[in-house]
């Protein structure tokens, strides 16, 4: 029975509207059709498997016996590369017989490429992530998550047999909406995982794992790195693993359970796996070439395209897209004009904006001379405000970056908004995430990660001024790929960087901003620092060239041999000697003149949303609609 015919015959899917009405194209499947298929008498001449194999048959009861008056399922199901298993194995895997009232499915390899393979509206990003995921186990852990997010049950490693804990029907009750192990160190067993479909903590891993095999997968195309799934795999219990309190229950086992509603206000339970081996599951002790039976390979007929479309490190070509540049700013007029003023509104290349009495315009500007052949990070400044109104102290400021032979563009909350409407394919929840951003502030943190990743310049907060050993920018010669100053903290700078297009780093940062808002346990209380601003930018740079993110100056070579430069010293920047940092006073107070005060406060959307971002996403999904248990 293939996954989708098994969706039409528990009627999971049936009725569904919005997100997922148009996922999966269900063929109408009666359920008596597939169900005497399903356990149809196959003769010994019949079977397919070789000599020494045994064909494994599904086992399809009725929605009365497996979903009555239960959260979770009495659905088992296994994954394995093909429902012909080494005898060895059989004869221990048909112990699980002994659960009557449970359906049991085996899910092949060619099922599972297929199912993992279509186009959904739920998870548009899963089928990339499967294709491209570096190893089998990465692979099998997807298609768990997504098998039980769709049907529900309990899915299990075939390595694995009941034990009497299990088989007398003490470990998941009725009323349980999610049953996983834990280690001693609360660190989450993969071999074992029964949920109710659609759990919520079922969303968490999903996303989770589009979002984080892309890195994985980057670094997996850098020779000097290590190709490591396991971090990743641990970080996809997160929304299972949440605060928890110590509950007891009756039962042998049940004593060692810990239930708990955890930030996602589900019921979820706990078992730990070091007190209950043997009693709940006895893991069999395989042959070699059984274990390779049974492993799922990767999946070899991969859309190579789409995987090379993934791999956007390998792009060096420090090559910048000016036309879309310039539409993304919102810049019309003269693009080439190149003549140097101070006035505040220097520039030539008009927004069409007029200000109100007090402010000054301030305009963009393209200089042709700023696209250097042979030079990786291009001489445009990039700064962002609400728009281009300034009170006098600020458009002075903003103006002593106008360096001669350099493009200045000023991006307002339109051009912001132009720049995050893109499609972002290697940014997996970009959009969802500016869902969970507390302030102004937060949105050009992420935003000016995302332009220098995309376009490549030099990023300045609009109260910063050069200092004297910035030397009107000279100081970044053509050769240097990335750009910070040392700041007070000791750590890179994020109030000012620099980067060619394309930049490890500044992929890092991206990702990196979005995984700490994802991860964030309360919108209203998350702290701005660590999540979007320099807490991030430090995490990037660790990532890129590895370290404690503490780095002295110098050059340090990174992934895909692409370097860091930093400058200064934290002495050199309490003096301001690259940038001077804070350089309006009373800001403010001119920062309320331009209407700019939700740069510093928290957005009033934002005011009473205590809960995690995951489930700011997840409700906004419209999916939590749709839960059908």
């Amino acid at each position: 029975m293939t996954l989708v015919a098994l969706l039409a015959t528990l009627n999971i899917m049936v009725q569904r509207k919005s997100v997922l009405s148009n996922k999966i194209t269900i063929p109408p499947v009666s359920f008596e059709a597939v169900t005497s298929s399903a356990t149809a008498t196959r003769t010994d001449n019949a079977d397919p498997c070789p000599a020494g194999f045994v064909y494994m048959h599904d086992r399809v009861l009725s929605k009365d016996i497996t979903h009555n008056d239960r959260a979770i399922p009495r659905i088992i199901h296994f994954l394995l590369q093909s429902r012909c298993i080494p005898e060895e194995l059989a004869t221990n895997i048909q112990q699980w017989n002994a659960l009557t009232d449970h359906s049991i499915i085996y899910h092949d390899q060619k099922e599972i490429d297929e199912y993992m393979t279509a186009n959904r509206k739920d998870f548009a990003s899963i089928s990339t992530a499967y294709n491209c995921a570096p190893d089998s186990r990465a692979q099998m852990d997807i298609a768990r998550f997504l098998i039980l997010w769709d049907l529900g049950g309990i899915a299990i490693d075939i390595d694995n047999v009941p034990g009497p804990a299990f088989l007398n029907g003490t470990i998941i009750s009725n009323t349980d909406e999610c049953v996983f192990e834990v280690d001693e160190a609360f660190t989450a067993n993969p071999r074992f995982l029964a949920s109710a479909p659609q759990h919520s903590a079922l969303y968490v891993a999903i996303t989770k794992f589009v979002l984080g095999i892309f890195v994985v997968k980057q670094r997996c195309h850098d020779p000097e790195s290590t190709c490591n799934y396991a971090p990743l795999q641990s970080s996809l219990y997160m929304g299972f693993i949440a605060d928890f309190h110590d509950g007891r229950d009756q039962g042998n086992v049940k004593t060692h359970r810990f239930k708990k509603k955890g930030y996602l206000k589900s019921n979820i339970v706990q078992i730990n796996t070091n007190r209950t081996e043997g009693d709940l599951f006895t893991h069999l002790t395989l042959s070699d070439s059984t274990k390779d039976e049974i492993k799922l390979n990767i999946f070899s007929s991969a859309d190579q395209d789409q995987c090379k479309a993934m791999n956007v490190l390998n792009n060096d070509s420090f090559q910048v897209d000016i036309k879309s540049l310039i539409e993304i700013a919102g810049i019309t007029g003269t693009y080439a004009e190149s003549e140097q003023t101070t006035t505040s509104n220097a520039g030539g290349a008009q927004q069409n904006e007029t200000c109100p009495d007090g402010l000054n315009l301030i305009n963009s500007k393209y200089d042709p001379r700023s696209i250097v052949k042979g030079r990786k990070i291009p001489k445009i400044v990039h700064m962002t405000s609400k728009s281009h109104c300034f009170t006098d102290n600020f458009a002075t400021n903003i103006n002593k970056w106008r360096f001669e032979g350099h493009s200045f563009f000023m991006h307002d909350d339109a051009a912001v908004d132009r720049l995050f409407d893109r499609d972002w394919p290697e940014f997996p929840l970009l959009k969802e995430s500016l869902s969970c951003i507390v302030t102004g502030a937060g949105k050009a943190d992420l935003w000016r990660y995302l332009l220098l990743w995309e376009y490549g310049g030099i990023y300045s907060d609009i109260d910063n001024a050069p200092g004297d050993l910035f030397l009107n920018g000279t100081v970044i010669s053509d050769e240097m790929d990335s750009f910070f100053e040392q700041e007070l903290g000791g750590f890179p700078s994020q109030y000012f960087l620099a980067a060619s297009p394309h930049h490890p780093v500044m992929y890092f940062m991206v990702h990196a901003t979005i995984t700490r808002l994802l991860d964030t346990s309360s919108i209203k209380h998350q702290y701005v620092p660590f999540v979007t601003g320099p807490g991030a930018t430090k995490a990037a740079v660790i990532t890129a060239i590895g370290g404690s993110g503490y780095f002295s100056k110098g050059e340090y070579v990174g992934v895909n041999n692409r370097n860091v430069t930093i400058v200064g010293s934290r002495r050199e920047a309490q003096k301001g000697r690259y940038v001077h940092r804070d350089s309006i006073s009373k800001k403010a107070e001119e920062l309320s003149q331009m209407n700019m005060t939700q740069y510093e406060e928290a957005r009033d959307d934002i005011q009473g949303k205590s809960h995690s971002c995951f489930l700011e996403i997840y409700k906004k999904s419209k999916i939590s609609q749709l839960v059908v248990y």
